[in-house]
This record gives structure tokens, sequence and C-alpha cells, in this order.
């Protein structure tokens, strides 16, 4: 492998749309972390880079355990890089090696999960890419949720005091831009709409539906699945219409402040919903 600066790479762990991901060893501290790299042709595109640093903002407003921790954004001769926690372990996806997780363990796992959603929706941010393989399980079976490169801001709910969050300066996704992994979509991201928290719910549903089943979701024909999974909807010429009581059944679980059942369980629906 080779060095930046004073970081040795050791081996690549990781390659995504964002970057790839090395276990290295930084040299100066005596310890190992996780660098990621952007590309150089990424590096000549304003976009992407804009979206690299912008993780390193996001990561960097965050502090929770169950979220891996950013350590720096650098550059060495040219080349940008952000130095991350290193999280020991597999991925969900390779823990879970195509077995059903009994209900006890995706249990324990789903509401570490669950609270590292719900610490970045309440400092106003939206991972927009929850996937098993973007969740760390420790061997002492700690979660950490990584990679938030296509993180965003959205608007808090009323009534949520946004006073107590950092500052966090992010750029606008283009309209009709679609990002994600189209298997954990919600309907709304697949169609490049405004999203905000309930789409990551949308997505931690999808992740328990895999852990608990045998084999992982497949979408064959991404876009018309993802449609006939809205709930209870009809779809005619791209517009969807509900019975308005199945349309309120399902919006007491949306996880907003204004629903019912948030109001009743104070701040924390996910979290409530998962211990009954």
């Amino acid at each position: 492998m080779r060095d930046l600066g004073h970081y040795r790479l050791l081996e690549q762990i990781g390659a995504g749309g964002m970057g790839v991901v090395y276990r290295a060893r930084d040299e100066r501290l005596g310890r190992q972390v996780a660098i990621k790299v952007l590309p150089e042709a990424f590096a000549r595109d304003p976009e992407r880079l804009a979206r690299f640093e912008r993780e390193a903002q996001v990561l960097a407003s965050l502090n929770h355990p169950n979220i891996a921790a950013i350590y720096g954004l650098e550059e060495h001769a040219g080349e940008r890089f952000l130095v991350l926690e290193l999280a020991p372990g597999p991925t969900l996806g390779e823990h879970q090696a195509g077995r059903a997780l009994d209900p006890a363990e995706a249990l324990a796992i789903a509401a570490q999960i669950a609270e590292a959603l719900e610490d970045a929706h309440g400092k106003g941010i939206v991972h927009r890419d929850l996937k098993p393989a973007n969740v760390k399980v420790t061997p002492e079976g700690k979660v950490k949720v990584l990679d938030f490169g296509l993180a965003k801001v959205f608007r808090p709910d009323p009534g949520e005091d946004p006073s107590g969050s950092p500052t966090v300066t992010i750029g606008p996704t283009r309209d009709g831009v679609i990002l994600g992994t189209v298997a954990y979509m919600s309907p709304e991201q697949a169609r490049a709409k405004p999203l905000d928290k309930r789409s990551d719910i949308w997505s931690f549903g999808c992740v328990l539906y895999e852990i608990r089943s045998v084999c992982p979701r497949r979408l064959s024909s991404p876009y018309p699945s993802l449609l006939l999974h809205l709930p209870a909807a009809r779809v005619r010429h791209g517009r969807e219409k509900t019975h308005p009581a199945k349309q309120q059944r399902y919006q007491s679980h949306c996880g907003t402040s204004s629903c019912p059942c948030a109001q009743r369980q104070g701040r924390r629906p996910l979290l409530r919903h998962l211990s009954g």
C-alpha cells in the first residue's frame, strides 16, 4: 500500500460512489483509523467535492456512540481524504450472512440504529442511505452507523427547538436527482421529492424486515416496485390516492411532532415503537 502524510494505508475495506475506504494506521498517534479517499477524477468534479466536504461537516456535527466519528478532513499532495473512526467487525449484512436474526438480537441492533437516527434527526439531519452495508456490528454487539455521504439537512418539525443543534452549512441537492440505494429508498426519495426524517424511517423499516428475513430484499424493477410499496395507495398518472382511514393509520407512525403518537410518546417515537 502507500502513505498519505502520516497515515499508512494498510488495506482497502470498501468502495462506493463517494470514494474508496482504507484501513490505515495513524503513525503519529499510534492508532488504526479508516481513511476515505476522494478519487482524483471526482476531486475535479465540483459537485462531488462539495458532497465530500458536506459529509465531513455533517459528521462533525454529530456526536453519538452509535455513529462512527470523524477525526478530520485532510489533504496530502493534492489528495483530499476523511479520517474516520475505524469500526471493527462486519457490516450488518455480513453479520446476518443470509440468516434471519433471532428477535432478541434483531431488537438490540434495531434499537441502536434507532438511537443513531434519533440523534441525527434531532440535529435536522437525514441520512438518505441507511442500509445493512452502512451499519457495522462490533464483536461486542455495538452498532455503528456509517457513511453520511448523502446526508442532508431538513427543516425541523414545528415546535422543535433548533437552538440546541450545531450549525451545519449544507448545499442543496439538485431537483430531479435521485440519490441513495434503490432497495431501501422511500417512494419520495425514488421520485426525487423533498425529504425529511420519515424517509429514513422507511429505510429503517426495510432494514428491520431484512434482518428478520432469510433473504435480503431484491427489486428487479426498482422504480415500479417502489410505487407498488406505497402503503394502501393507488397510483394513477403519477398521483397517489389513499383512503382517509388508512392514511391516518399510516401517518400515526410518521414520527413527526404533529403526529398523535409522537405527542403521546414524546420526542423519541422510533425507540418507543421498538419497545412496544
